[in-house]
């Protein structure tokens, strides 16, 4: 019984320690998600991020199932699925236990920063100032002043979005008075916030503090004026400080400056933006004129509609409150609505049905194809086979008619001496006659034997140059079919417009899209299947990488047609490549793979 007990007891202490080893080891790669994401690296691996939230939901504290779900929510934002990074958001701060002591409020803090940025650039300015004074809160909570300063600060963006040029300015005021001592860098670097409001206000010399403030102290700017990549705004706010002052000369020189070296298109709108303004104040109608419309080029309202829309549909995953009272007011045109839904669904089975029909015949097509080629392969290797095969009988037959022809011309000495002595031989000399003409004509057998083989070798060899033909003509045709279709792609007024937007890309329109993808399927309809059916696997920046990728699109300009970064596209690539081909390599290797289909 003891023995029993202690056996018990050993067990259970052996799992307590595999446990806490397990334990130990899902801490420690929680903690290096942690140390990538403050490193600012790019984070993809969300398989790993989600088996940390699995693990420790089951056997986590509050604190690391708040860690776990908030790296969660960054390998989303990462990924650009600001939707799923939302609700992993949502469900860090659901984890947080504000009651007890050990609270980590500072991680806290950040989720709803993580939160507020969501909301901004989906343009809800209500939940974003919520988000960020609770992160400000929360921060307070945890004593961390450098985090307070930052949320604060942040926190601005949302009142200037709103034009309340005083709250802008006063807030700003009294944040460097409190902390202007110990954080000056800091405030500096976010000192081009109340610009706008304080040019507003007419309040020229303390925009003009602000910028100062910014050049010298923000570390972003050098001293020949010349700002950091991605800070480009900083021209477009000297260059309406100097058109306030009525200095148009500088203020023209700062807003081309923005012009030329901003890499977006905000940037570029708001350049485009200010020289219109600038020439309208010089009277110069013409010059005003024309950047008025590039500016309004450069504000795509297809895409902000889109954009909008997108967060109405996610604002209802996550505010039920919100979602009763849109589909209360919408209660009057339900009927309307559903009778087109049902429309739409009617015409969308209808082209699915389409599609999968001509998809089939296409399979059907190809593999009756692929049988014919294979079957003439079989008959080129089987023709070979039998030439061999009589190349060798050949042999056989030549060696026999050797044999033959030395034994015959043995006989025939053996002949000679007989007859020397024919009179005592007579009967002997009988028999070896009779044995020369039964092996004569053995050897007229063989010799038409071998006249018959040479025949079957000919007719092999001319059947060989035929299957050999009709081989090359196959692999011709085929091949002539892909320079066609290529020749008709690079044709086609579509890839030459796409190729003269590659010297300056810009993001493309829904209705760009369209046209690039009609291209493709009119002349590459095997590819165009390939990328069909996997559109329900493909994310929307995956199928638009793959098709401009075909195009023969490089990577740069492929990144600044879709609109995200040129790392973004060489990451997803790669998880396409081994995704789909079961490789490892970069987008070059996609790009070739996928620049191979027809």
């Amino acid at each position: 019984m003891k023995r029993s007990l202690f056996f018990l007891l050993s067990l259970l202490l052996l799992f307590a320690a595999g446990c806490a080893d397990r334990k130990e080891q899902m801490l420690a790669q929680l903690a290096e998600l942690e140390r990538q994401n403050v490193a600012d690296s790019l984070m993809t691996n969300d398989s790993l991020a989600k088996a940390l939230v699995a693990y420790f939901d089951d056997h986590g504290t509050r604190n690391e199932r708040l860690r776990a779900h908030y790296i969660l929510g960054r390998t989303y934002a990462d990924l650009g699925e600001a939707p799923a990074a939302l609700d992993a958001y949502l469900d860090a701060a659901a984890c947080a236990d504000t009651t007890a002591a050990d609270c980590d409020w500072g991680k806290l803090s950040r989720v709803y920063s993580q939160l507020a940025s969501i909301f901004y650039n989906q343009g809800l300015i209500e939940d974003f100032t919520y988000s960020t004074d609770y992160s400000i809160d929360c921060a307070r909570k945890a004593k961390d002043t450098l985090l307070i300063l930052r949320e604060s600060l942040m926190g601005l963006t949302g009142y200037d979005y709103q034009d309340k040029f005083d709250t802008v300015a006063s807030k700003f005021d009294i944040l460097y008075e409190a902390y202007g001592k110990d954080y000056e860098k800091v405030l500096a670097q976010y000192s081009i916030l109340p610009i706008r409001s304080l040019l507003g206000l007419k309040r020229l010399d303390e925009a003009k503090a602000c910028l100062r403030l910014y050049e010298k102290h923000s570390g972003f700017v050098d001293s020949g004026s010349n700002v950091q990549q991605g800070k480009e705004v900083f021209y477009y706010f000297k260059g309406l400080y100097y058109s306030y002052m009525q200095r148009l000369d500088s203020a023209e020189y700062f807003f081309r400056k923005e012009l030329e070296k901003g890499q977006d298109a905000e940037n570029k709108n708001m350049a485009a933006y200010g020289l219109a303004n600038l020439f309208m104040q010089a009277g110069f109608s013409d010059s005003a004129a024309k950047y008025a419309l590039y500016a309004y080029a450069m504000n795509d309202s297809t895409y902000d509609s889109s954009v909008m829309e997108e967060v109405e549909k996610t604002k209802a995953l996550y505010n039920y409150g919100r979602h009763q009272q849109i589909a209360f007011q919408a209660l009057a045109k339900a009927s309307q609505e559903q009778k087109v839904k049902v429309r739409l669904c009617v015409l969308l089975f209808s082209l699915l049905l389409v599609l999968c029909s001509v998809l089939v015949l296409w399979r059907k097509k190809k593999q009756e194809h692929i049988k014919k080629y294979q079957q003439k392969i079989e008959e080129l290797l089987s023709a070979r086979r039998e030439l061999h095969y009589l190349q060798a009988q050949r042999v056989s037959y030549e060696s026999q008619i050797a044999e033959k022809e030395g034994i015959i011309q043995q006989q025939t000495l053996e002949l000679d001496l007989l007859k020397k002595h024919e009179k005592e031989f007579e009967k002997l000399i009988g028999d070896k006659e009779s044995i020369i003409e039964q092996k004569g004509k053995e050897l007229i057998i063989i010799q038409q034997q071998r006249e018959q083989l040479l025949l079957q070798i000919v007719d092999s060899k001319e059947l060989l140059e035929k299957l050999q033909a009709d081989a090359n003509k196959l692999q011709q045709d085929e091949l002539l079919k892909e320079k066609l279709a290529e020749s008709q792609l690079v044709k086609s007024p579509i890839y030459q417009w796409l190729e003269r937007q590659s010297y300056a890309p810009n993001k493309l329109s829904d209705s760009e899209w369209e046209n690039i993808e009609g291209l493709v399927r009119e002349i590459l309809p095997e590819f165009y299947g390939f990328l069909s059916s996997r559109k329900a696997t493909f994310t929307n920046y995956e199928y638009k990488i793959c098709l401009l990728f075909r195009l023969h699109i490089r990577m740069k300009q492929t990144a600044a047609f879709i609109g995200i970064a040129k790392s973004q596209v060489s990451t997803i690539s790669t998880v396409i490549l081994n995704r789909e081909f079961q490789e490892v390599g970069s987008g070059k290797e996609l790009k070739k793979r996928l620049e191979r289909m027809s």
